[in-house]
C-alpha cells in the first residue's frame, strides 16, 4: 500500500482497511527492528503497563516535520509520566540519523525499514498517530496536531479519549484531502453503471472521493468540479509513470481556465466500468463525465507568468547530495522538503506549492536533499504574491538558487459548455 502525504495535513483512509486494529482490542506488536533512540533490544512485552503514542512519520513528509516541535513539547511535559512516545519511520538508519542531527526529536525513534509496523497498523498516510492504553488495548487514531495534554492524560488513566470522531482516519477531511488513488483492497465490481450529479455549491462536510483505475471505479460525493477535473487530467500521466515522474493533480488545477465560472459547484459521481481495461480507464471515463456535465476542455496556449529555477552566477548552490535512492517531496506549514529529488522534481514541487508554472533551468544533474523553511503561516496551494516572494527569498538564501520571473506560453485547459455558450 502506497504512503500518501497531501497538502497541508495528511490524507486519511477509512479504518476498515484490512490490518487496522479495532478499538478496545489488543494492539498489534509493531515488530520494531531497532531504535536510534530507545532500548537496545526492542521488546514489545517490555512496554506493558505503559500508555503508548505511536507516531508514524517520515523525514521527507513536510506535515510530519511541522509537528515535531509540538510533539517534542508534549514528550517533555510527560517525560516522567506513565507514557512512552515512539516515532516510527520506514527509512534507513543513516537517513533518519542525518535528519535528527538538524532536527532533534524527543522520545524513542524506531526504525521500520521493511514496513512491518505500518502494515500491522494498516497505516497508509503520514503523519498518523496510534494511541494505546496501558492495558495494551487500542484506544484510537489522531493527527499529531490534535494530540494534547487532555488526550494523553485520558490515555494514561484509561479513560475515554476527548477526541472528535472526525480525527479517525477517513472520517471527514475535505474532499481534496480525501481524494485517494486507491482500490487495491476493494473487491472487483462486475456491474456497469454511470451516475453523475451536479451540486450548485461546494459541500463543506461529508465530501468523500475514491478514484481507482485498478477497480475501474470512481465514487465521489461533493467533490469540487475543479478538483475532479484536475485528477482526471493527471490520471493518465501518473497511471504508469515511475514514482519520481508522477505529476501532482494540483499542477493541472491551476492550468484549468474557467472564464465563465462553470466549475463553481461540486459533483457526485458513481461510475463502474468493469468492461474496460485498467489502461483504458481514463480514456473511457473522462470524455463521458465531461459529456454528462455538458462541458468541454479545449487546450489553448496562453502567455503566463512563470518562475524559472536557476543557479546564481558565481555562487555555489547549497543542496545536499541525495541520502537515498527513493525520491520524495512534500510541503506544509511553511516547509518544503525533499529527499533524493532532481532539480526537475524540485521545480515540480515548487510549482505545486506556489500555484505557478516553475521551469528547471539549473543545468544540475543528479539528485539532492533539501529543506526550505518559510513563515509557517504561508498557505501553500493558494499563496499570495507576497508569500511567493517569501519563498523566492528562502530558495535564494537557503539553497543558493534563484527563482526568476518570466512570461512564457503555457498550455491551459479552457472550460466551455458543449454548446459553446456560457
Amino acid at each position: 500500500m502506497r504512503l500518501i502525504a497531501l497538502l497541508a495535513t495528511a490524507s486519511f483512509v477509512a479504518p476498515a482497511v484490512v490490518g487496522q486494529p479495532s478499538l478496545g482490542q489488543p494492539a498489534p506488536d509493531p515488530e520494531i527492528e531497532s531504535y536510534l533512540q530507545g532500548p537496545s533490544t526492542p521488546l514489545w512485552t517490555g512496554l506493558k503497563d505503559l500508555a503508548l503514542i505511536l507516531d508514524f512519520w517520515a523525514t521527507w513528509c513536510a506535515p510530519c516535520v511541522t509537528e515535531i516541535p509540538h510533539m517534542n513539547a508534549l514528550a517533555d511535559s510527560f517525560s516522567t509520566e506513565n507514557v512512552r512516545f515512539i516515532s516510527i519511520a520506514e527509512e534507513p538508519a543513516n537517513i533518519v540519523y542525518r535528519f535528527l542531527e538538524d532536527r532533534p526529536m524527543r522520545g524513542w525513534i524506531a526504525l521500520d525499514a521493511d514496513g512491518s509496523a505500518r502494515e500491522a497498523y494498516g497505516v497508509s498516510t503520514l503523519p498518523t498517530t496510534a494511541l494505546i492504553y496501558p492495558n495494551g488495548s487500542f484506544a484510537g487514531w489522531t493527527h499529531p496536531s490534535h494530540l494534547n495534554s487532555a488526550v494523553i492524560r485520558a490515555l494514561i488513566n484509561k479513560e475515554p479519549l476527548p477526541l472528535d470522531l472526525n480525527d479517525a482516519p477517513g472520517s471527514g477531511v475535505d474532499s481534496l484531502r480525501a481524494l485517494i488513488l486507491a482500490g487495491q483492497n476493494e473487491p472487483a465490481l462486475t456491474e456497469t453503471f454511470f451516475d453523475v450529479r451536479v451540486h450548485d455549491e461546494i459541500l463543506r462536510s461529508g465530501a468523500t472521493s475514491t478514484i481507482s483505475p485498478r477497480q475501474r471505479r470512481i465514487e465521489v460525493t461533493g467533490t469540487p468540479l475543479r478538483h475532479l477535473l484536475s485528477f482526471l487530467l493527471a490520471g493518465p500521466i501518473n497511471q504508469n509513470a515511475p514514482r519520481g515522474q508522477m505529476q501532482s493533480p494540483m499542477r493541472f488545477m491551476r492550468l484549468i481556465d474557467d472564464p465563465d465560472s462553470l466549475l463553481a459547484g461540486s459533483v457526485s459521481i458513481d461510475v463502474s466500468v468493469p468492461q474496460v481495461s485498467e489502461d483504458e480507464f481514463y480514456q473511457y471515463v473522462t470524455p463521458r463525465i465531461l459529456d454528462a456535465l455538458g462541458l468541454e476542455l479545449r487546450e489553448e496556449e496562453q502567455p503566463t507568468d512563470v518562475l524559472v529555477l536557476r543557479q546564481i552566477p558565481g555562487i555555489p548552490h547549497q543542496l545536499k547530495a541525495a541520502s537515498g535512492e527513493r525520491s520524495r517531496t512534500s510541503s506544509a506549514n511553511g516547509i518544503l522538503t525533499a529527499r533524493s529529488a532532481t532539480p526537475e522534481q524540485m521545480a515540480r514541487s515548487l510549482s505545486t506549492s506556489l500555484e505557478l508554472p516553475v521551469f528547471d533551468e539549473t543545468g544540475l544533474t543528479g539528485s539532492y536533499d533539501y529543506l526550505i523553511e518559510v513563515d509557517e503561516s504561508i498557505d501553500f496551494y493558494d499563496p499570495t504574491r507576497e508569500e511567493v516572494e517569501a519563498v523566492r527569498a528562502a530558495v535564494r538564501e537557503q539553497l543558493g538558487l534563484e527563482l526568476v520571473w518570466d512570461l512564457r506560453p503555457v498550455t491551459k485547459y479552457v472550460v466551455t459548455r458543449t454548446d459553446g455558450g456560457s
